[in-house]
């Protein structure tokens, strides 16, 4: 099927639908703005603006004295668990 054929199958059942799924089809537009570039340990996703905060915040706590691990002593921690 061509491009110009898919668009006038998906208009025509685009004219079909309720408010409801429109309303669903519009919320799917407008969080594809904000697609997700990463996602946390727990599967939380994270837009670009989130993950630049995230970045920031631990920059800002590193800089404050938190402290830190090389990723030797991560590598030892969850090997010697």
């Amino acid at each position: 099927m061509n491009v110009e054929a898919k668009r006038d199958e998906l208009a025509k059942w685009i004219n079909n639908l309720d408010e409801k799924m429109l309303n669903k089809i519009d919320e799917l537009k407008k969080s594809s703005l904000n697609e997700f570039v990463i996602y946390t340990a727990d599967g939380k996703g994270l837009t670009k603006k989130q993950y630049k905060a995230h970045l920031n915040k631990i920059s800002e706590s590193v800089e404050a004295g938190e402290k830190t691990y090389t990723s030797e002593e991560v590598r030892n921690y969850v090997l010697n668990r």
